[in-house]
């Protein structure tokens, strides 16, 4: 069962695994505030496990396959980055423990950085500057 409500998780460790199985998998440690470290693990073994594994990681701003599958970069340089991580209640041997079932942008689907020009144009035109350049000003 997912819960309702999706946490902000920081990137506290990566690394590469293989399990008993032979599968070859990711392992990703988040501390999420109020919940303490979760970990999610990501795998390679099947074409939609490749698929959702490299979907998180991109949502990490790390993109396999434009960096050649290089691993050791990827576990390095996704340290310290957000993500929004939508949690799941299991029962195992009658114990209950959270999961992190998705890991997804904390910028949303339609969303990318603001750019520190059009942070200042905002900061100017909510302060009501005008930052046009035919000096009329940006309509509210």
């Amino acid at each position: 069962m997912s819960t309702d409500d999706s946490y902000l998780g920081t990137v506290v460790d990566a690394e590469m695994i293989v399990l008993n199985s032979g599968k070859e998998a990711i392992c990703i440690g988040f501390e999420i505030e109020g919940k303490g470290r979760l970990t999610w693990t990501g795998y390679f073994h099947t074409d939609p496990a490749l698929e959702f594994t490299e979907k998180a990681l991109k949502t990490l701003e790390f993109d396999l396959r434009e960096r050649d599958y290089n691993f050791d970069a990827c576990c390095s340089e996704i340290i310290g980055r957000k993500a929004s991580l939508v949690l799941e209640e299991r029962e195992y041997n009658d114990n209950k423990y959270l999961r992190i079932r998705y890991v997804n942008s904390v910028k949303g689907g339609g969303a990318q950085e603001m750019s520190s020009d059009q942070a200042n144009a905002l900061s100017q035109r909510l302060r009501g500057e005008d930052v046009s350049a035919n000096g009329e000003g940006v309509p509210f």
